[in-house]
């Protein structure tokens, strides 16, 4: 076909995104469980996390388009240090969303409700923050961007105001809930490698 492989304008969502979208995330999983079927968007001038739901089913003529179901503020329902977001990663085992908060020099945790027959299915609760200079933590000064490794038991965080990446291991051990039970842990050794 002429088109194969061509970009066919499906929506462009304007409402309930934030102020200044940079940067978005869909987690990997099973189609068929729907475990794909949410977007993850940071806006950093309104400090938010928006999460939509992915129309996935492709005989819709809405197929491919996103629906907001959630809007996370920093400063509002328990959600701080979310200022200036400039990064979102969904680990991929989809349990949890991690984002790059540059104006408060914090990675903040959130776990995702995976219960597809749940109203708040793919909604986010906050697990924990971790910031620069507090409880050990180095490297993330002005983080922009985060890694999340296959098998989602580390996070790593490019710390530009440092020159730094700082390594992360999820709590051995820890129980993170929907709930917003549970921490991750930095390594047994903070560390950030700086030139």
């Amino acid at each position: 076909s002429s088109t194969f492989g061509e970009l066919t304008f499906v929506q462009a969502q304007l409402t309930s995104i934030g102020v200044r979208p940079v940067a978005l995330a869909l987690p990997n999983g099973s189609a068929a469980l729907g475990q794909d079927a949410h977007v993850y968007v940071v806006g950093q001038n309104s400090n938010t996390l928006a999460v939509f739901r992915r129309v996935t089913d492709p005989s819709s003529s809405a197929f491919g388009q996103v629906q907001p179901i959630d809007l996370l503020t920093s400063g509002q329902d328990g959600i701080a240090f979310m200022q200036g977001p400039t990064d979102v990663q969904v680990s991929p085992d989809g349990k949890r969303v991690y984002v790059a908060a540059e104006a408060s020099d914090a990675v903040l945790v959130f776990d995702r409700d995976l219960n597809f027959n749940s109203s708040r299915f793919g909604v986010v609760s906050p697990v924990e923050v971790r910031r620069d200079s507090v409880r050990g933590v180095d490297g993330i000064r002005g983080v922009r961007a985060l890694g999340v490794s296959a098998d989602s038991r580390n996070v790593y965080a490019a710390g530009f105001g440092e020159g730094a990446v700082a390594s992360f291991r999820l709590g051995t051990g820890s129980v993170c809930t929907a709930g917003g039970s549970g921490t991750i842990e930095p390594s047994t050794a903070p560390r950030s490698h700086a030139p």
